[in-house]
């Protein structure tokens, strides 16, 4: 588990680079994290199926909010959402996003910046709560 979460944060950290430079998140991290989920399931780390259908909730209601949010949340901070849902399950990756999104609204205000990279600030969102639930 301590390996994938490594390999995880790899990504995270190259999304974090990419995304505060470019304003994209490459597809490729997606794949990559979707294949640490995988990984995840055959390590017997599985969701119930109720955790399953959350899942998929979650994800049409991100792709309902990318639709109607004209853009202001860029396709790949979507994509980031669903597949870290993926990784680390609903609740935690909502947990993750409050976070990320509260320190991007911090970071917003005292910028006084009206466009910011949002990838960084989920990838911080979801290592805090990795980092919390290692310790439990």
């Amino acid at each position: 588990m301590i390996l994938l979460n490594l390999f995880l944060f790899l990504i995270y950290l190259e999304i974090s680079i990419i995304d505060s430079k470019h304003y994209y998140i490459y597809t490729f991290n997606h794949y990559l994290i979707i294949l640490l989920g995988f990984i995840r399931y055959l390590l017997g780390i599985s969701y119930s199926t109720f955790e399953f259908i959350s899942l998929l909730v979650f994800c049409i209601l991100l792709g309902i909010l990318y639709y109607k949010s004209n853009e202001s949340i860029g396709s790949g901070d979507i994509k980031l959402m669903m597949v870290s849902a993926f990784y680390m399950g609903v609740q935690n990756s909502i947990n993750g996003i409050l976070i990320g999104s509260l320190s991007g609204i911090v970071f917003a205000l005292i910028c006084k910046k009206h466009k910011i990279p949002f990838g960084p600030f989920l990838v911080f969102g979801y290592m805090w709560v990795i980092f919390k639930n290692a310790g439990t």
